[in-house]
């Protein structure tokens, strides 16, 4: 059982940096590279995979966004005093970053789980006022069940081999009831044509016999 998301592209209003794409499943969030286009549409081409080791549920929410990404650096000097004078100092540094929401996508499974496959082209929404933005996300998701993982397993093929299984078992028994009738038949012919000859050689004799008397 798996989830694959493939995210495929983001469409803004204007070009802009720093940007970053993330999917999140039960909890689980995928993070693409930095997105970077001098256009608005941002192509993303990047695949994310669950392992799942339970069936998705119909209600469960697959949820996409873009966001922006704000990297600062920050470093710390510090100086060291001897004999009333600087010797010289030490520099250190720390990289923090965040990242804000600019729009988000959130479906539920119930569509994916029944079809297996479905192709997402739709404008995000502003989690804080709940209003579409003008920013499209184009992407792909695939759903293998257990049943597709165990062989591909389809009830409608289930139910059509079933019922080929038991034309074919109807087809057989009749066959072997017509066979049955003609043993019986043939068996039946038999017994006459020996009744038959067996009256014939008796009526023989006694003629034999007429003629010898």
């Amino acid at each position: 059982m798996s989830l694959t998301i493939k995210l495929i592209r983001f469409e803004v209003p204007k070009a802009k940096t720093n940007l970053i794409g993330r999917v999140e499943f039960r909890g689980v969030a995928h993070i693409t590279s930095e997105l970077c286009s001098s256009s608005t549409q941002i192509d993303v081409n990047q695949s994310f995979i669950w392992p799942l080791a339970r069936p998705a549920n119909d209600e469960e929410p697959l949820i996409v966004e873009l966001r922006t990404q704000t990297t600062k650096t920050l470093i710390k000097t510090g100086l060291s005093h001897a004999s009333g004078g600087l010797m010289g100092g030490t520099a250190t540094g720390t990289i923090t970053s965040s990242s804000k929401c600019i729009g988000q996508y959130m479906m539920l499974m119930q569509g994916l789980i029944h079809t297996g496959f479905i192709h997402v082209e739709d404008q995000l929404v502003d989690i804080s006022t709940s209003r579409s933005i003008p920013v499209v996300v184009t992407f792909e998701a695939k759903y293998v069940s257990p049943d597709d993982a165990a062989g591909n397993f389809e009830p409608t093929n289930l139910v059509r081999s079933i019922q080929q299984q038991s034309i074919s078992c109807s087809s057989q028994s009749l066959d072997d009831d017509q066979q049955m009738l003609l043993d019986i038949e043939q068996n039946i012919a038999n017994l006459e044509r020996s009744l038959n000859k067996g009256e014939y050689v008796k009526r023989i004799k006694k003629n034999n016999e007429k003629k010898i008397n």
